[in-house]
């Protein structure tokens, strides 16, 4: 990722479903999925775009419970009251979770 970012690709384009790149890359494990959110952070990825759901990054790691994409997104500025088309925002991403470890 870095090495096609140095190359100026453009860290905003849509796949064929509409994903936004931040979406997309939630199938990384979490420390690759961290490290690449950095570099997209730094080459000016749109933090707030939505896939066809309406999920934006914040969401999407609000659902997998991932502190430290929470939180480098909220340093960010993430929208921290995003919701999805149905209406579920972080918070009631992590209130579903409440019995797992989300202290910060």
């Amino acid at each position: 990722v870095d090495l096609l970012l140095a190359a100026n690709a453009d860290p905003n384009l849509r796949n064929d479903t509409r994903a936004p790149i931040l979406n997309v890359m939630n199938n990384e494990n979490p420390p690759t999925r961290l490290r690449m959110l950095k570099s997209l952070l730094q080459h000016g990825v749109a933090l707030e775009a939505r896939d066809g759901e309406g999920n934006t990054a914040l969401l999407l790691a609000a659902w997998r419970v991932d502190k430290d994409a929470l939180a480098l997104l909220l340093a960010n500025k993430a929208d921290v009251n995003a919701q999805r088309k149905d209406g579920f925002s972080a918070l009631h991403a992590l209130a579903s979770f409440q019995n797992r470890d989300v202290k910060p």
